[in-house]
């Protein structure tokens, strides 16, 4: 499997730090952002009219925060641990089918019981949650198969006095 070094997870964690800020600022605190509204080129955009390859001025609040989450989501996901083992591939792939599972569960569910801008959000979490449940799902394995090693060594240790 190839994965990014493991100093890549902490570049991740960086970049979570700049989505978190937004997404409190913007979402919590219900701040205005203008800072951040800025002059930026767009292929197509579709608002009253449709547009294409032209200069508008947008807040890009959101587009920092969905790249700075996907960059930092992305490195965290697919770099090595600091102990990279031959357990941790047979974890990565269980961690993923349940991510695929739980996040295709995820949409179905989304797409019976919600509509209009609310089906909308559903997608738009969609692209931050496999990701997400990815990370979770596999720190969580990686977790329990370091505890359980202790527990066997704890034993073997009490064994061999």
């Amino acid at each position: 499997m190839i994965l990014f070094n493991h100093k890549y997870q902490n570049i991740g964690y960086l970049c979570l730090i700049p989505a978190v800020l937004i997404f409190i600022a913007k979402y919590i605190l219900n701040l205005d952002l203008e800072f951040l509204d800025v002059p930026v080129f767009a292929i197509q955009s579709i608002f009253f009219e449709t547009k294409y390859f032209f200069w508008m001025q947008s807040n890009i609040s959101e587009e920092l925060f969905a790249i700075s989450l996907i960059v930092g989501l992305t490195f965290i996901a697919l770099s090595k641990e600091k102990e990279e083992t031959y357990e941790n591939n047979t974890l990565r792939l269980k961690a993923f089918s349940l991510a695929v599972i739980i996040n295709s569960i995820y949409l179905i569910f989304g797409m019976v019981f919600f509509y209009g801008l609310s089906a909308l959000n559903i997608v738009i979490i969609n692209l931050f949650s496999f990701l997400f449940l990815y990370i979770l799902i596999f720190k969580i394995l990686i977790f329990r198969a370091n505890r359980q090693k202790k527990s066997v060594n704890t034993v073997s240790d009490g064994l061999d006095n």
